[in-house]
């Protein structure tokens, strides 16, 4: 990994945060540099985004107070999260405030399976494939 891509994370982050990236903008950039898959942690606020040549890279959030604790998690309200944010009514910051309120602890996505999985601090879970 080089300064370009470690640049280049931090961009997508801070631009997500500002709602100047979307998504599907987001994993384009990721997967032109290797990333394979990544994992958000929303007690600590950041990502650890993985290369496919093993590599690792954290990335924290801008302005993330920590979680204290981690609700009962809920489906229905993660999925309307994500609904929301395709949709642009919610950008970023906004959508893992909802996603934590809805009980997501850790969630991960996986740019060549093309999916993110949603995780409770009981297991519980919700899978969300991209968009097509």
């Amino acid at each position: 990994m080089n300064t370009h891509d470690t640049e280049l994370l931090h961009k997508c982050t801070t631009d997500a945060f500002a709602g100047t990236m979307t998504f599907p903008q987001t994993v384009q950039h990721m997967a032109s540099i290797g990333v394979r898959w990544y994992s958000a942690d929303l007690r600590f606020g950041g990502k650890t985004h993985y290369f496919g040549n093993g590599e690792i890279h954290d990335e924290k959030w801008p302005e993330w107070t920590p979680l204290t604790s981690c609700p009962r998690f809920n489906g229905e309200r993660v999925a309307a999260a994500i609904r929301a944010i395709q949709r642009g009514k919610i950008i970023y910051p906004e959508f893992l405030r909802e996603i934590a309120e809805a009980g997501v602890a850790v969630y991960t996505v996986h740019l060549q399976g093309r999916k993110a999985i949603y995780l409770g601090a009981d297991g519980d879970f919700h899978v969300e494939p991209f968009p097509q």
